[in-house]
């Protein structure tokens, strides 16, 4: 992202801050009639007859047309000369020039000739030396010499300031003052607001520009100009950007027009690629083709009333039948965009083709909860239409039929669940029902069939229409026709005698739930993966056993009873610490996930997959490759198995099975010493194939943001009990996603390639406990660490130079991120109607008459 400063603006001037003629703007005000234009239209002050529209009056000065022109028309205030504020901030996110900079425009330092910053109690003690700088001037000379280092190559920040400086942009002359009606217009000085009065205040100082050749004035006048433009630009990115400015709060993830919401029910029936929408949404969505099509069959003259018409069926919750066919016949198989919060990964938001229904609820096939997050306890949706044909595009591509797999570990995203699972493994227990079930996958199956096993055969085949026929015959062909419930009747109480023995008592419980498996009424919903576990049955008939506290340690005295027995006052006390503790967990942590994701987001951004296929480099990751998860992490990657470095014309292979890798000390070609500014397609791996994205940084960075915060939000639903596996301390969700933020949001030195290898492992470590995700996302994120730091890029060198820094994702990148907070939208297209006159069709004319 390219910031680009505007410096030769053509535009009139303000130069006049007071109001003297009452009930009238000044003619050189900010809010001037004669430079905005007038405020009633065609109306002047004089009331000239003779003036045509388009013309200038010739006695007020008045521009005889619209006063839409008040919404469109800038002007600028003449400031002489300054820094430019964005220039400026970047300047002073540098902690010791911010101090440097101070001095030298609050006057108690100065350049001397050798352009050494020498301090000084009054600055009119030198002022006689012509070869000392002040001021600005002084910043710019300072910051010239920087620049121009050989070293000044190696930063992001001083590259885009000697740019800028080359392109004589280093400063301003001009403040522009925007549109006097996009400001609020108070005719008391005492009324204005913020925007206002710096504009005024800025007048205020200009006009008393020092016209002597005083250093000390100078210096003053420069700084309260300099403090003024920080303040403005603080001001608009405020009111821009932030939670509360006008992105994020009014735009951002608000649903406005041609967007609904209701609750998600379930449908089976459905295909992967459908979604059906109740008519009443869609009756409000496609309203403009509605009154369009009414006003073509001539059964309304206006197009006013054909809308009336249309908004009065909605309001009354009855749309008649001619209405309902019309309605099915503009929506049917148009696309929409489904999201879900919270908006955690590119799954949470799916495109969708619509098939209408009665109603009032929006009806999901059950295989795309997983990827929604969603379940049908009353959650809802929201539902948005894409309007022009290029939005039409982009939601084609978001379909969920075209994105099977999950970017952070490349399993598939829309997996089969409870009775879907477990009707297929039904199925598959009698020798008919795989003779069916080898039929529909194209292979042999022998023996039953569980989730993982299900899972595993569909991740191969990676066909969509075999989704929904598996959901067809596991639903819809057994499950609906041999439903499945719970009754507390058919649990028998199996008894054990804890002794509070942790150990003895441990192995009692793992060996009395291993005896019951055979016998337990409803062993096929756990064995098939449809619902429950093991360890949730020896809860419920056996004995609830240890359960672990606040801080992760095992609580000493067991719970000897079951939930069948039902607890004593003590037992359920001490059963609660999970519940409790998990409920605090969500409360404490879930924003400084949120916040985790957001850094990780803004710290990534740049880091893009580029078109090159292979970048040459002979820097590789050497790993030993020990364990099952970290193998598999490691899936679609490029490696070496002796170092490229020292041994020429080593082969080079492609992980296809993890189990090639296990146990062997391999060389990882890596995006952290990758040579290509963008990383080569050799360097990424495989990965991008399922992607399908070239924005690789921000899929990294919502990889981890989403397994942290769905970490902490399902950290109480183990209800405390302890792991059998670990009975001294167990593990805590919350504890490890400070480990993580620490991880990241610090700067960390590192003298070799492999203390970089090592931080990578150490943070994949953490989330392996959690589930399966690529190595390739933690590297990248570190790759932006080293490639950012402003001393030793380490990615775009190739000695790769050390000892370097990890540099914490608070500091990178410095551009790219500038404006991240507002490009949620494209601010010039949201407000065009506010800046532009533009005599072309509105976009809901385009939509009326089908030219979108």
């Amino acid at each position: 992202m390219r910031i680009e400063l505007i410096d030769d603006l053509d535009l009139p001037l303000v130069t006049n801050p007071k109001y003297k003629e009452k009930n009238k703007f000044h003619p050189e005000g900010i809010f001037s009639e004669q430079i905005f234009g007038p405020v009633e239209s065609y109306k002047c002050w004089c009331d000239h007859v003779k003036v045509q529209p388009g013309e200038v009056c010739p006695d007020c000065g008045i521009k005889i047309t619209s006063n839409s022109a008040r919404r469109t028309t800038f002007a600028a205030i003449d400031i002489g000369r300054a820094i430019h504020p964005i220039i400026m901030e970047l300047l002073n996110s540098f902690v010791k020039f911010k101090t440097i900079s101070n001095q030298l425009l609050s006057g108690k330092a100065y350049l001397d000739p050798n352009d050494k910053i020498q301090i000084v109690e009054d600055v009119l003690s030198v002022a006689d030396d012509p070869n000392n700088k002040f001021g600005i001037d002084a910043i710019y000379q300072f910051v010239l010499n920087i620049v121009n280092q050989p070293a000044a190559a190696k930063s992001v920040v001083l590259t885009y300031l000697k740019e800028m400086i080359d392109a004589g942009k280093f400063f301003t002359s001009k403040v522009v003052v925007i549109p006097p009606d996009l400001r609020p217009a108070m005719l008391s000085l005492n009324s204005l607001d913020e925007l206002n009065k710096l504009y005024i205040a800025l007048l205020t100082y200009t006009s008393k520009a020092p016209t002597l050749q005083n250093p000390k004035v100078q210096i003053a006048y420069e700084s309260t100009i300099q403090k003024l433009l920080l303040e403005m630009n603080k001001f608009v990115f405020d009111k821009i950007g932030k939670k509360s400015g006008l992105l994020r709060n009014k735009l951002a993830g608000k649903r406005v027009d041609f967007s609904a919401r209701a609750v998600i029910t379930v449908e089976p029936t459905i295909p992967i690629t459908h979604v059906k929408v109740s008519r009443f949404i869609l009756a409000e969505l496609f309203k403009i083709e509605l009154a369009a099509e009414l006003k073509s069959q001539k059964k309304f003259v206006t197009f006013k009333s054909a809308m009336d018409y249309v908004t009065e069926n909605i309001e009354h919750e009855e749309l008649e039948e001619d209405l309902k066919k019309l309605v099915d016949k503009v929506s049917t198989n148009q696309l929409v965009i489904l999201n879900r919060q919270p908006t955690l990964h590119k799954g949470s938001m799916l495109g969708f083709r619509i098939i209408p229904q009665d109603g009032y609820a929006i009806s999901i096939n059950p295989m795309i909860v997983e990827s929604l997050n969603a379940d049908f306890d009353g959650d809802q949706v929201a539902i948005y239409r894409p309007l022009k044909n290029q939005s039409k595009k982009e939601v084609e591509k978001m379909l969920a039929s075209s994105n099977l797999f999950d970017p952070s570990d490349g399993s598939l995203h829309f997996i089969p669940k409870q009775d879907i699972t477990y009707g297929i493994y039904k199925i598959s227990q009698s020798e008919e029902g795989r003779k069916m079930l080898s039929k529909v996958f194209g292979e042999e199956i022998i023996s039953e069939l569980p989730l993982k096993k299900l899972v595993s055969i569909l991740s191969k085949k990676a066909d969509y229409t075999l989704l929904d026929s598996v959901k067809e015959i596991g639903s819809l062909n057994y499950t609906a026709q041999n439903p499945t419930s719970l009754s507390l009747e058919d649990f028998e109480q199996t008894q054990v005698v804890l002794t509070g023995n942790r150990e003895e008592d441990s192995k009692l419980l793992s060996e009395t739930t291993e005896s019951i498996k055979q016998s337990f009424v409803y062993k096929d919903i756990i064995n098939s993966g449809a619902r429950g576990s093991w360890d949730q049955v020896k809860q419920m008939i056996v004995a609830r056993g240890y359960v672990s506290n606040f801080f992760g340690e095992i609580v000493p005295v067991p719970v000897k009873q079951s939930y069948l027995n039902g607890l004593s006052p003590e037992e359920f006390f001490i059963s609660a610490y999970g519940c409790r503790k998990g409920l605090l967990d969500v409360a404490e942590n879930t924003a400084q996930s949120g916040y985790l994701t957001r850094r990780l987001i803004y710290a990534t951004t740049s880091a893009i997959l580029g078109e090159e296929d292979d970048c040459g480099t002979k820097r590789t990751l050497k790993i030993d490759v020990d364990n099952e998860k970290l193998a598999e992490s490691l899936k679609y990657r490029y490696y070496y198995l002796e170092d490229p470095l020292l041994v020429n014309d080593t082969p080079m292979f492609y992980v296809e099975n993890p189990n090639e890798i296990m146990g062997k000390t391999i060389y990882l070609r890596s995006p952290i010493t990758c040579e290509n500014p963008k990383i080569c397609k050799k360097c990424y791996g495989g990965l991008a194939n399922i992607n399908k994205t070239k924005y690789i940084g921000v899929i990294a960075a919502q990889s981890l943001g989403e397994r942290s915060t769905q970490l902490v939000l399902r950290t109480f639903h183990t209800s405390g009990v302890a792991s059998s596996k670990d009975l001294k301390k167990q593990k805590d969700i919350a504890s490890d996603i400070e480990l993580v933020a620490k991880n990241t949001d610090v700067t960390l030195k590192v003298s070799s390639l492999k203390d970089v290898i090592d931080y990578t492992i150490d943070l994949f470590d953490i989330y392996k406990n959690y589930g399966n995700m690529h190595l390739v996302h933690f590297e990248v994120i570190q790759s932006q660490r080293l490639r950012n730091d402003t001393n030793k890029k380490l990615r775009l060198e190739k000695d790769m130079t050390f000892p370097a820094r990890l540099v914490t994702i608070r500091q990178i990148p410095v551009i790219e991120s500038w404006f991240l907070g507002i490009i949620f939208q494209d601010v010039r297209t949201v407000t065009r109607g506010l800046f532009t006159n533009s005599k072309s069709m509105s976009i809901l004319e385009k939509i009326a008459l089908g030219g979108i």
